[in-house]
């Protein structure tokens, strides 16, 4: 019976490293669209504020140049991530049925277990941040 206990603590604790890495994972790339969408607000500023002089209209095109490559990294970063997500999403499902497997159960009534089914957990991140 230690075994067995002993591999139902190690497929948790797996478990639950793996959905922390999805959640951190999905935080970063929420992130990752937000500063991609404040800087749309920035262009938009600074593009009133060029009108006040000849140097402001003068350098605005090239501000606008760094800010419109700015956000392509920043989507390709959240691209990235987005794939990255779904690769620990498809571990997190592998890790839950191992964890079912070894005979872990979670019992809802029980306040120490932790661990949650990952099905529950998809968009967690992104809806929060909404």
């Amino acid at each position: 019976m230690k075994v067995q206990t002993t591999m139902i603590r190690f497929h948790r604790h797996k478990v639950d490293q793996l959905r922390e890495k999805v959640a951190g994972l999905e935080t970063m790339q929420v992130e990752l669209l937000a500063r991609r969408d404040q800087l749309d607000e920035t262009l938009e500023r600074e593009r009133i504020r060029s009108n006040d002089s000849d140097i402001g209209r003068l350098a605005f095109p090239t501000f606008q140049k760094s800010v419109h490559d700015r956000q392509a990294n920043l989507q390709r970063s959240a691209d990235e991530i987005a794939g990255q997500v779904a690769d620990a999403r498809a571990a997190l499902e592998k890790a839950f049925e191992e964890f079912r497997a070894s005979g872990g159960d979670i019992d809802d009534t029980d306040p120490s277990a932790d661990v949650v089914d990952p099905s529950m957990m998809i968009g967690v991140a992104s809806r929060s941040a909404v």
